[in-house]
């Protein structure tokens, strides 16, 4: 799932709706998640098979607020991974645009 590369770094959505989402997002990983890594523009993220709806519901709704963001998702033996990519422009500040997905991941 790819986003418009042209589209700024910048999260759309409102302050309250970001903490309403970080705090699906926190209740979704204490749930399913399973391992992370970060490593440069990208993230890792390996869910319970069983969130695969959620995780397809995080994928749409983090497409329409950070359409800068590019988004894959797989199924592996049970599992669901998310990989996240940020355009190049990010560059050391791709660890951030994580932060929200991942608890306890340092902004």
């Amino acid at each position: 799932m790819n986003s418009d590369k042209s589209a700024p770094l910048a999260c759309t959505l409102s302050a309250r709706d970001f903490k309403d989402r970080a705090d699906w997002l926190k209740d979704l990983a204490s749930k399913a998640l399973l391992a992370h890594h970060v490593e440069g523009l990208c993230a890792r993220l390996t869910y319970r098979g069983e969130a695969a709806e959620d995780v397809e519901r995080l994928v749409r709704q983090e497409q329409q607020c950070c359409g800068f963001l590019r988004f894959q998702v797989s199924r592996n033996d049970g599992h669901v991974e998310l990989t996240i990519t940020a355009p190049e422009s990010a560059g050391e500040e791709a660890r951030a645009l994580f932060a929200h997905l991942i608890p306890g991941e340092p902004a």
